[in-house]
């Protein structure tokens, strides 16, 4: 007798498959995105500025020059993916890659997953815009562009990974007000319907963390900045949320340490809290996220490549990169 409960795999594809056709149709026709043509000499131009997105990330250099000779690209290649590595292929079975367009110009990369993980999430990575393009709005447009894109057809929203030390990448998606889900092998930010607009507010040495809920924000964490340690309040109005709220209320305090952590802000409270911060390796309390911060930035160094993130206070570093 068979015991196998499972959906019909079959179903499942093709109503996913529906789905990402909506957000796809979507996302050109809203002429934020255009995909990338197979078989064309552009699949050499975007693999270049995505090769020059993770130089950027990982060395804090800016190669996009127009184009790359094949010694650079190979030399830069094996920097930041290995020796007798290349890079992958933009047209794979998971993921397909666009073009960000600013007024009908390309000027970026984007590649959406073509399949969608538990929770209903669309995964988007590559995101890359031209140094010349920047800050006129183009990567917050085409992410606002693909998140509706993503609930019309009846996705959850975004997911979107990135490395701490790839510093300007972290702070944009805090800027645009994505939410930590977790930070188990990166930085996992989302977007999605069931989470509010939240804001964080500095005053001194004194922060806080707020939602907006029935048209008013309500703040329900807080934290105070003091030298070596990390006050840390957690109001009734952050526990009353548990059950009307319960994506928020799981995820306040990852979100909210990722912004104390960009400002510099100790994330250990009390040497009981750090002990314990191993149940908070993946997600969770602030002092799980003080962990990885060390196990990731410690990887970065051993790979060659540069870090340059704010240093915590109560954490041990190695005397590198000046510190």
């Amino acid at each position: 007798m068979s015991t196998d409960r499972s959906p019909d795999h079959g179903a499942f594809r093709l109503e996913e498959d529906a789905q990402l056709s909506v957000v796809e149709r979507n996302v050109i026709e809203s002429h934020v995105l255009e995909p990338l043509a197979r078989g064309t000499e552009d699949t050499r131009q975007w693999l270049d500025w995505d090769l020059a997105s993770l130089v950027e990330g990982f060395h804090h250099e800016q190669i996009d020059n127009g184009s790359l000779s094949p010694d650079e690209r190979t030399s830069w290649v094996r920097r930041v993916i290995g020796q007798g590595k290349d890079q992958y292929n933009p047209h794979s079975p998971y993921s397909k890659p666009y073009w960000l367009l600013d007024s009908g110009v390309r000027v970026g990369t984007l590649a959406l997953d073509r399949s969608v993980l538990g929770g209903q999430l669309l995964g988007i990575s590559s995101l890359y815009v031209r140094p010349a393009r920047r800050r006129r709005g183009v990567a917050s447009r085409a992410l606002r562009c693909t998140h509706q894109a993503a609930i019309a057809a009846r996705l959850s929203g975004l997911r979107i990974s990135t490395n701490w030390s790839w510093q300007p990448a972290v702070h944009f998606y805090a800027r645009q007000g994505y939410w930590i889900l977790h930070w188990k092998d990166s930085l996992l930010f989302t977007s999605r319907r069931t989470l509010p607009r939240y804001r964080v507010e500095f005053a001194g040495r004194a922060a806080c963390f707020s939602i907006e809920r029935d048209g008013s924000w309500r703040t329900i964490l807080e934290a105070k900045n003091d030298g070596e340690r990390l006050g840390w309040t957690e109001p009734p109005e952050y526990h009353a949320i548990r059950e009307s709220l319960p994506d928020a209320y799981w995820h306040a305090p990852g979100t909210f340490a990722i912004h104390l952590a960009l400002a510099g802000w100790p994330l250990i409270r009390s040497q009981e809290s750090w002990e314990e911060r191993y149940k908070w390796m993946d997600a969770g309390m602030p002092e799980g996220l003080a962990h990885k911060i060390t196990v990731f930035e410690t990887f970065d160094r051993e790979q060659g490549y540069f870090v340059r993130t704010p240093r915590i206070p109560g954490l041990e570093y190695a005397p590198q990169d000046g510190r």
